[in-house]
């Protein structure tokens, strides 16, 4: 409503989150170790929940919280990414895929790996979908818990326990 009544601050604000958080995303990624994985899923995870419980604080005015949830967003969602991708390497990684039964059919690594892009589509167009059909209006606990879901598994994955069995196989 405030760009259509030709008010830019807040698209100056957005604009300016994205520049700075990109600059600050290469020093971070550029300084951590591989070991980082973990703490940049839950960098994400806490990010998301934060921005969950604080969506229905913006507006026009508060031009600053906006800055803060893009500069926070942007800055993370690499990050996190990289986390996933981490852990669906370790995944891959493992000897027999896990801990199943090794007479049980697997999906092949390469199939896994390149399924992955199409499946980050899937999921965006779902969830695009979904509030397109509840008008916009998803309880907050849905995000929350499908945030909480996806750190969850990836702090599984990455457990130093299972990422011994990875470092043996290389």
């Amino acid at each position: 409503q405030a760009l259509s009544a030709g008010d830019s601050t807040l698209q100056l604000s957005y604009n300016g989150a994205v520049l700075a958080s990109m600059c600050c995303g290469l020093v971070t990624e550029a300084l951590a170790a591989g070991a980082a994985s973990r703490t940049f899923a839950v960098l994400w995870g806490l990010c998301q929940l934060v921005r969950c419980a604080g969506i229905g604080f913006l507006s026009p005015e508060n031009w600053q919280l906006m800055f803060t949830f893009v500069f926070f967003d942007k800055l993370t969602g690499p990050l996190g990414s990289a986390a996933m991708d981490t852990a669906l390497l370790a995944l891959i990684r493992r000897d027999g895929g896990g801990h199943a039964p090794s007479s049980w059919r697997r999906v092949p690594a390469n199939a896994m790996w390149t399924l992955r892009y199409p499946a980050e589509l899937l999921q965006r167009t779902s969830c695009q979908m979904l509030l397109l059909r509840t008008g916009g209006n998803m309880p907050v606990w849905v995000s929350m818990s499908f945030t909480t879901l996806s750190v969850a598994f990836v702090l599984h994955t990455l457990r130093p326990g299972a990422m011994g069995d990875v470092k043996k196989l290389n």
